[in-house]
Parts: structure tokens; C-alpha cells; sequence
């Protein structure tokens, strides 16, 4: 792996979308991906993350200092830098034809989102998940559940239900450090209930 590091945009919080989507980012490109603020950042990717890359998110982070006031300028004028986006979406229905006016963003793939007159393959980079695991998964279980990191509680409450119905079921924690197990442990069960996106698509 190339020591020239790929500067990402993504979740600092335990989020299992971007967390996987760093590994799979750095699977791909060979490159180590080290956490980057919008404003840095080369390439956002997986998850709800174009919502970072626009002008007024930057505005709003930092109101009205010299720095982040240069910044807009480059975007809305100059149209600099350039900010990629891979597989990602916005968090706000509705928000995208107006961000992307508002910003530089090359957008490669995008998930569940074209403007009008504009061709954008669709697709989440999760569907690659499992290409991160070495060998095959068998299906042992019966019932996963995996919540969403705000969740947690509400996740562990809906396992214990279902054991009290007589249904072998099973808390998976994607909040661990590694990533790539949670995806060989969801895939080894025969039904996944989830409230995090990523939990699903894996």
C-alpha cells in the first residue's frame, strides 16, 4: 500500500458505512486513507457524505472567518478545488440539485440521486463489502440484528424480544474496531434486521 496518504472525507463516529467504505477505499486504490475536513478533503465516498462537500456546509462550519470566506470564493467563482464523489448521497431529501450548484463536486457514482439532464452511474460501493472478506461465508444463524450506531439500545431490546418468542437471534455490534469482521459475521446469518443502510446492502 502507497505511503501517500488519500485524504477521505467520512464519519469520525463508529458509522459502519464509513467505516467500511475507508477500507474499501484503501482496497482499491492502494492508498492509505487518512480522515480529511470537507474543505481538505479529495474524495468523499459511501454513506450520506455529499452533504459535507458543499459550499454552505462550509460556511455554516466556520461563520465568516478570512479562511473559510477564500474557500467559498474558490468554489461558487473559481470552482476549486475540485471534490470527487463515489457512491455517496445526501442526507437532506431534496438538497442535491441544490448543492451541486452551489459546489465543485465530480460526482462518479451517486446513490439515489440524478439531476435533471445529468448522467450519474447509480449504486452503493457496499455492494463490494463482501470482496473485503478472504474466503467463502456460510449462512449458521438465524436472525441478525444490526443497528445503527444511534440504535445500540433499541437494537439490543428487539434481540431480547425475539428470544422471548422463542427466535434465535443475535445483536451484531458494527461499532467495533474491525469492520470487516462485522460483514463476514452479517453474511453468516440467514436473516439481517438493521437500521443502518450498509447493515442492509452487506
Amino acid at each position: 500500500m502507497s505511503t501517500l496518504g488519500l485524504r477521505l472525507q467520512y464519519s469520525v463516529e463508529r458509522n459502519f458505512g464509513d467505516t467500511l467504505g475507508k477500507v474499501l477505499v484503501e482496497e482499491m486504490s492502494g492508498r492509505r486513507a487518512v480522515f480529511a475536513k470537507h474543505h481538505r478533503a479529495e474524495l468523499l465516498a459511501v454513506g450520506s457524505t455529499l452533504y459535507f462537500g458543499h459550499a454552505l456546509y462550509c460556511l455554516k462550519s466556520d461563520f465568516l472567518s478570512a479562511y473559510w470566506i477564500r474557500q467559498i470564493v474558490k468554489r461558487l467563482i473559481f470552482g476549486l478545488p475540485t471534490l470527487k464523489g463515489w457512491g455517496s448521497g445526501f442526507i437532506i431529501p431534496r438538497s442535491g440539485d441544490i448543492m451541486l450548484r452551489l459546489c465543485n463536486l465530480d460526482v462518479r457514482c451517486v446513490l439515489g440521486f440524478v439531476r435533471d439532464g445529468q448522467e450519474i452511474a447509480l449504486g452503493d460501493p457496499g455492494l463490494l463489502f463482501p470482496r473485503l472478506l478472504k474466503g467463502s461465508v456460510r449462512k449458521e444463524h438465524e436472525v441478525g440484528v444490526v443497528p445503527h450506531y444511534f440504535d445500540s439500545a433499541m437494537g439490543r431490546k428487539l434481540v431480547a424480544a425475539l428470544e422471548g418468542i422463542g427466535v434465535h437471534a443475535h445483536f451484531i455490534d458494527v461499532t467495533r474496531e474491525d469492520a470487516i469482521e462485522d460483514v463476514r459475521e452479517i453474511g453468516s446469518w440467514e436473516r439481517i434486521l438493521s437500521s443502518t443502510l450498509h447493515g442492509l446492502v452487506t
